[in-house]
């Protein structure tokens, strides 16, 4: 759910409501329509959130990475032999 595939079908599942709903064995499949939104939105922005600022900080990182390499490299180009 977190990779944004079909969240919201998720979400749907778990606001059925009561004429939809079945029983097994004294267990009800019902939702609760108001918290599962709140849920399953905030829980959507947040891994959206969490994921996007994991793959900038690793571009940057690598980003980082690459230009002290070329600073290294550069730098032993001009010293004297």
């Amino acid at each position: 759910m977190s990779t944004g595939e079909n969240w919201h079908e998720v979400m749907g599942d778990c606001q059925i409501q009561a004429p939809l709903c079945t029983d097994w064995n004294k267990e009800s499949d019902c939702g609760v329509s108001e918290l599962s939104v709140i849920y399953f939105c905030s829980f959507f922005m947040f891994g959206v959130y969490l994921m996007l600022n994991l793959f900038i900080a690793v571009i940057i990182d690598n980003f980082a990475n690459v230009y002290n390499k070329v600073c290294i490299c550069s730098s032993n180009l001009f010293e004297p032999v």
